[in-house]
């Protein structure tokens, strides 16, 4: 699905929630400068608006995070000799492997300690099961009853709220129309956390950094929930 006809789609889809009485034909697509959508307000006037989509660079970075540490959990064992390979395989061959790492290990720390975490492993009974500490960064829960051997590893990552600097990249983008605009931040699958927290980190901040930009209204909009979950305006 291109660009505008996502755009179209998830704002089709806010008209139906929305307060307002959007004349659903008049909704159409404008290229930059001016706002993502303009459309009709029945007995009113036209308004534009800016669509932009919400992921937690939290998600984001654990989610890198994760996969690359998978990645590298896989390449080790991978590399082990083809007799250490088969001798994993029948101690670990029915096991899932969950291996946490201290907070503050990174990727190329955790590829240095991984290689002497297998050989440690390699050294338990094919009958352990439960927690066991290799060194003092990295302690791996094991658990047979699968068909592994199987790896995984914590969904870590460091945290960061993209809300604040996502508005002031829209206040700042200069946008070019001689209709009202308001702004729709929606979301596909991730909450914008509590209501009363979200009010405090973008109420006054908008306020205060919105008065140039043109924007006369936020909406907060969960298009997994089909729920408007906050409005400011300005």
């Amino acid at each position: 699905m291109e660009k505008q006809e996502t755009e179209r789609f998830i704002f089709g889809e806010f008209s139906k929630v929305s307060p307002l009485d959007i004349v659903l034909p008049s909704i159409e697509s404008r290229e930059e400068p001016e706002p993502d959508i303009l459309c009709k307000i029945r007995d009113s006037d036209s308004i534009a608006f800016e669509l932009t989509e919400y992921v937690p660079e939290e998600y984001m970075a654990r989610f890198s995070i994760y996969h690359k540490t998978k990645e590298k959990i896989t390449d080790i064992f991978s590399s082990l000799s083809s007799s250490d390979q088969q001798r994993f395989n029948k101690i670990y061959g029915d096991a899932l492997l969950h291996f946490s790492f201290d907070k503050n290990c990174t990727l190329r720390q955790k590829k240095q300690i991984l290689k002497q975490h297998f050989n440690l492993l390699l050294q338990k009974g094919a009958s352990f099961s439960g927690t066991v500490m290799l060194g003092s960064d990295t302690r791996v829960y094991i658990d047979h009853g699968v068909l592994g051997p199987k790896f995984e590893t914590d969904n870590s990552g460091w945290l960061s709220d993209p809300i604040c600097r996502l508005l002031l990249n829209k206040f700042n983008a200069g946008y070019v129309t001689e209709h009202p605009i308001e702004l729709i931040i929606y979301s596909y699958n991730f909450h914008f956390g509590p209501l009363d927290i979200l009010k405090a980190k973008t109420h006054d901040f908008s306020l205060k950094n919105a008065p140039t930009s043109g924007i006369e209204r936020i909406w907060f909009y969960s298009f997994h929930k089909q729920k408007i979950f906050s409005c400011i305006l300005l």
